[in-house]
């Protein structure tokens, strides 16, 4: 289907160059041609003077009036080859130029078009799994002829479960699917890292994790609950990789004008072939298939930075630990 409807592009664009390269070349042709005849002219006049005034033998006439047609038939030809020559390569060129030109602007729209796809299967497999896993429970639980109310309220507990699970899915993938511009106003650095530590408290307890927190306070120019969402992504990504009683460190500082917080956890590090993936919907490393999570958060995060006209990356990560860089602009 791309390749078709490049070449079908490609074809539009020669068919411009070709509309193009003829019309110049008619136009330059019969210029060139109205030159020669106007220069013919004035030496046929020329010889008609001479021949009045008997100023040149006949023979000599004849002679130079014979030269003078072969000159203009040579020049003629000459011109008709020129002109082909330059048209064949214009043509040439032009057609690669053309399909390279259609590629290009299609390119775009392909990758598009994959990435909806991909979403798309992503986020059905996703939904599927939970209402999957909530049918065979129902399904079990039905055919079962001695259930007891324990057993149904454990039944009931887990489907909520499962629905929260969903609910928190389409919940992210309206967040990344939707564009309106957020509301920024003057925050402190400092509120908006405790807001952040706050959120992540009990995750942090459960895995018996400190954090180092060396925050600047500065006034930054943002959406506050976004850039606290952003804190609680990175700061809960940290926690899940981070090994249990390690430490964790939040950091800020203003530079220029702009302000940088830094999250480092001392986890094992993403491997380097995942490195250019980890901002992709539903991409999840290899060292998390064990935990829960979408594989939506960083690119949650990452949208929220650049709606904040700010800048999320990583920064460092190995067998030490990971930092992850959020860039915000200061007020």
């Amino acid at each position: 289907m791309f390749r078709s409807a490049v070449l079908k592009l490609t074809l539009f664009y020669f068919s411009i160059l070709l509309a193009v390269v003829l019309f110049l070349s008619f136009n330059w042709y019969r210029v060139a041609i109205r030159e020669i005849d106007r220069v013919d002219s004035a030496l046929q006049g020329n010889e008609i003077v001479l021949r009045r005034r008997g100023n040149i033998f006949s023979d000599d006439l004849e002679e130079v009036v014979t030269t003078r047609q072969q000159a203009i038939e040579i020049s003629k030809h000459e011109i008709k080859t020129e002109i082909l020559t330059i048209n064949a390569f214009l043509l040439s060129a032009g057609g690669l130029g053309a399909y390279l030109l259609a590629w290009r602007t299609l390119e775009p729209i392909e990758n598009s078009h994959k990435a909806l796809e991909r979403f798309t299967s992503d986020a059905s497999h996703e939904l599927r799994t939970p209402l999957t896993a909530m049918q065979i429970e129902i399904e079990t639980t039905l055919r079962s002829k001695h259930s007891d109310k324990a057993e149904l309220a454990e039944l009931v507990a887990s489907n909520l479960e499962e629905v929260k699970h969903m609910t928190s899915l389409v919940e992210n993938l309206l967040l990344l699917t939707r564009n309106q511009a957020l509301i920024l106003e003057d925050s402190r650095t400092d509120n908006l890292a405790n807001k952040a530590l706050q959120d992540t408290k009990s995750a942090r307890q459960a895995k018996k994790i400190s954090v180092t927190k060396a925050i600047d306070s500065a006034r930054v120019h943002v959406n506050s609950p976004s850039v606290i969402q952003i804190l609680t992504i990175l700061l809960d990504n940290a926690i899940k990789y981070s090994p249990e009683g390690s430490k964790i460190e939040l950091a800020g500082k203003a530079k220029g004008r702009n302000y940088t917080f830094t999250v480092t956890d001392q986890g094992s590090g993403i491997a380097k072939a995942e490195q250019s993936k980890i901002f992709e919907r539903f991409f999840r490393a290899e060292s998390s298939r064990t935990s829960y999570g979408f594989g939506l958060g960083l690119s949650i995060a990452q949208k929220l930075a650049e709606q904040n006209h700010g800048e999320l990356k990583l920064t460092k990560t190995g067998p030490a630990g990971t930092s992850f860089c959020l860039q915000i602009p200061l007020a």
